[in-house]
C-alpha cells in the first residue's frame, strides 16, 4: 500500500474491506487518490478525486477571528528552534501506561491510550502489537497517533481479541513499551 506515512492519513484493510480516511484535510491533500489491489492472477484499481475548499473561501461575520485564524495557520512563524532539536535525541519514553481492559462484554469496544515523549520526533514510528505480534490494521482495529498521545479501538470485540496488547515507541536513539490485558467475557 502507497500512501503518506503521517498520523492524518489512516488506512484501512481487513478481509474485502479496503478504506483511506484523511482526518484534517488541507488543500495541498486535493488530489486523485487510487487504491490498487494485486495478486498473482491480476489486479483491480479504483480512483476517486478530492477537492478541499481553503478556509480562506470561508466568509466569517467576524473579521478579527479570520485575522486570528490566519495568524496561527501562518507557517513562516514556526522556526524550528534549538530546544527543538535537543527535544528528539532522545528515545521514547512512556509517560503514562496502558490500563487493563479486564470486564469488557464481548461486543463492546475495548480502549488503550498511554503518552509518549518526544512528541515532535518526527521519526519515532508507533507500533501496536497482541501476544508479541503486530496487529493488523482494519475496520475493526484502529490506531492513532497523535502529537505524543497513542491510542488503539478494537471495535466489536471478540473472545479472540483476549490476550496482551503492546504499544511499542521506537526512534533511532531506542525503543519503549507498555502493555495491558484485554479480557473480554460474553455475559
Amino acid at each position: 500500500m502507497n500512501y503518506i506515512d503521517c498520523h492524518r492519513f489512516r488506512p484501512a484493510y481487513e478481509f474485502d474491506y479496503v478504506a483511506l480516511d484523511l482526518l484534517s484535510v488541507y488543500p495541498e491533500d486535493a488530489g486523485i487518490y487510487t487504491c490498487r489491489a494485486t495478486n498473482r492472477l491480476g489486479q483491480a484499481v479504483t480512483s476517486a478525486a478530492i477537492r478541499v475548499i481553503a478556509k480562506k473561501d470561508h466568509y466569517t461575520e467576524h473579521p478579527q477571528t479570520m485575522e486570528q485564524i490566519q495568524y496561527i495557520e501562518d507557517s513562516s512563524r514556526y522556526q524550528r528552534k534549538e530546544w527543538l532539536d535537543e527535544m528528539v535525541q532522545i528515545k521514547p519514553k512512556f509517560v503514562s501506561q496502558l490500563k487493563h481492559q479486564e470486564n469488557l462484554r464481548e461486543g463492546q469496544t475495548a480502549h488503550f491510550e498511554a503518552k509518549v515523549e518526544p512528541v515532535t520526533d518526527v521519526n519515532l514510528r508507533v507500533e501496536w502489537l497482541k501476544d508479541g505480534k503486530p496487529i493488523t490494521v482494519g475496520h475493526r482495529h484502529r490506531p492513532l497517533h497523535d502529537f505524543g498521545y497513542v491510542a488503539l479501538d478494537i471495535v466489536g470485540t471478540i473472545a479472540e481479541d483476549n490476550g496482551i496488547y503492546t504499544c511499542r515507541a521506537t526512534n533511532g536513539l531506542g525503543y519503549d513499551e507498555t502493555s495491558a490485558i484485554l479480557k473480554t467475557s460474553r455475559e
